[in-house]
């Protein structure tokens, strides 16, 4: 379990460390992409395979979601409730 430990708090720290360059960086590209309406994340063979599965008012966790776009995707594209989850 230590050895976890570390691994997870050396994850922490880099993530810590780039996130900010991150967010300057993309800011503004994806502002322009939670504004549009019509913006989808996903593309094929995902957005296939999501069809094939069908999700359309079906309530969806998404586990590791880091910004959302994915789960906002889904939600516009008829998901039923949507929660994120992210440390």
């Amino acid at each position: 379990m230590e050895e976890y430990k570390k691994f997870t708090q050396a994850n922490r720290k880099a993530w810590n460390e780039v996130m900010p360059y991150h967010q300057k960086a993309k800011y503004e590209e994806w502002d322009k992409k939670y504004s549009d309406p019509n913006y989808i994340f996903q593309v094929d063979p995902e957005l296939g395979m999501l069809n094939k599965i069908g999700f359309e008012g079906k309530d969806i966790a998404h586990l590791s979601c880091n910004n959302g776009i994915e789960l906002l995707s889904l939600k516009r594209m008829g998901a039923g409730r949507c929660v994120g989850f992210d440390s």
